[in-house]
């Protein structure tokens, strides 16, 4: 809902958010296409190429973590963004170059090359046998060298469908794309020793502290390939995903719209004696429910003193009368994140003092909202939101940014110092948090940026004061607890 337009619905939330949520479950988004993911590795290789010297070749390399034991896998968010898979102890390379000159045959500009190799650990017939059938790399035909059946089903599963034809990849290289981890050395070798540039993401360590393998591995590569360029593709990943795709804004909304079902199922359970865990337990029972496998990030319950500790996750305070309760939970659906804050008055009415910072923050993120438009610098939001509160005299307590990128991850990647665009999903979530009064208040909301301006996703919550005591009263009322 465009944002000048949510105002007058405001009274009717609760019923139409009621009704409307249950149509929209019936109404799932479709997953992103396979065919956005390899868009998505091209347009990464053409990003990168422009770090080439003329008739140069580069390699990008990145890698999945191991699985862990007694716990979920979950992808890093970059190659997940690439290839759509949740598989451990993967790979994905992409060689590509700038050509030099013009091609022989026609004088136009030369067309650039461009191969991709996905690699797949070894298959355990015994650990299947525990955790399932996991996809396999399979292998060429020794008579043809053309993919074996299992390495067709793998090329097909995992959208690496295209064998490569013509002159690139040259013969001295593997075929791809789809290849076996215990060769990615090998293969690794080759390519560097062709290339001017290494595009490989990596944190630095901290002094006196072990070195992760990614450093070790890092190490290794500079003292094998001394004339090596090694550059960090990190930011160029981060502008690609920080405009969404029509694909990626479906699964946001319902990762919201999931996040704002759970809100209403904990503010009807929420009163006078629960503890925080209960609160939390009845917010993720709808997440899974609705098909959120898991929270984006640990569910924030904080009641009291707690609503003033920012990430707080302990969740064990029992509530009382006259707390504020604010819950700052998102849902993860297909592994986009949602990520909305709202601040109850556990009995049914803010106080004097409470109401009045609860105007001031509400304040500050409708000047943000009204702001927001394509072209806007997107560290004017913060500086608007931080100016409302600074001006009332509270800016003190206001001690977080305004706004992050919302996507694959809750603070997801992205360019805070580049201009809004139409397609970016951020959050707006000023916020006031005074410890010696237990008085902390943050409103959340996520937003869609259009051509004209901002679409609040998470319209679906009441967001004035006197919306929000309706809603608590009422859920108090129903004696659902």
């Amino acid at each position: 809902m465009p944002y000048k337009s949510w105002k007058a619905s405001l009274r009717f939330l609760p019923l139409v958010f009621l009704v409307a949520g249950v149509a929209r479950a019936e109404r799932l988004p479709e997953p992103v296409p396979q065919g956005e993911y390899a868009a998505r590795r091209k347009a990464l290789a053409g990003r990168l190429r422009l770090d080439l010297s003329a008739g140069s070749m580069g390699v990008l390399l990145l890698r999945s973590l191991p699985e862990p034991e007694n716990a979920t896998f979950r992808q890093d968010s970059n190659l997940y963004y690439l290839t759509g898979t949740e598989i451990p102890n993967t790979a994905l390379v992409l060689i590509f170059d700038r050509p030099a000159g013009t091609a022989e045959d026609s004088g136009q500009p030369a067309r650039p090359h461009y191969a991709e190799y996905f690699y797949l650990p070894e298959r355990d017939p015994r650990q299947e046998r525990w955790t399932g059938p996991k996809a396999g790399a399979g292998a060429l035909e020794n008579d043809s060298r053309k993919p074996d059946a299992e390495r067709l089903a793998t090329m097909q599963l995992l959208g690496f469908d295209k064998i490569p034809e013509g002159d690139f990849p040259p013969p001295r290289f593997p075929k791809g794309p789809v290849e076996r981890l215990s060769d990615l050395p090998r293969h690794l070798h080759r390519f560097l020793t062709e290339s001017e540039v290494l595009f490989f993401g990596v944190d630095p360590g901290i002094l006196g502290e072990p070195l992760s393998p990614e450093l070790v591995f890092l190490g290794e590569v500079r003292a094998r390939y001394p004339e090596l360029q090694v550059k960090d593709p990190r930011l160029a990943l981060g502008k690609l995903r920080m405009v969404k795709s029509p694909a990626e804004i479906g699964q946001i909304r319902r990762a919201v719209e999931i996040t704002c079902l759970a809100q209403l199922d904990a503010l009807r359970a929420a009163r006078s004696g629960m503890t925080e865990y209960q609160i939390q337990a009845e917010l993720e029972h709808r997440f899974t429910y609705e098909g959120a496998r898991r929270p984006g990030y640990p569910s924030i319950v904080g009641s009291g003193p707690n609503s003033c500790i920012l990430h707080y996750d302990a969740n064990g305070r029992t509530l009382k009368e006259g707390d504020l309760l604010l819950m700052d939970v998102g849902a993860e659906y297909r592994r986009y994140s949602a990520d909305v804050t709202r601040t109850f008055p556990v009995g049914g009415w803010f106080s004097e003092e409470q109401r009045k910072i609860y105007d001031l923050v509400l304040k500050a993120q409708e000047e943000v909202l009204a702001l927001i438009k394509p072209g806007v610098p997107f560290s004017e939001l913060d500086r608007t939101a931080r100016k409302v509160i600074s001006d009332a005299g509270y800016g003190r307590y206001f001690i977080h940014a305004t706004s992050h990128f919302l996507g694959l991850d809750v603070h997801d990647a992205g360019d805070a110092s580049s201009r809004i665009q139409t397609g970016m999903v951020f959050t707006v979530e000023p916020g006031v948090y005074i410890p010696g009064k237990e008085l902390g208040i943050r409103i959340e909301d996520d937003v869609l940026v259009t051509e004209t301006g901002a679409e609040i996703l998470s319209v679906c919550l009441p967001r004035t004061a006197h919306a929000v005591e309706m809603q608590t009263r009422n859920a108090l009322k129903s004696g659902t607890r």
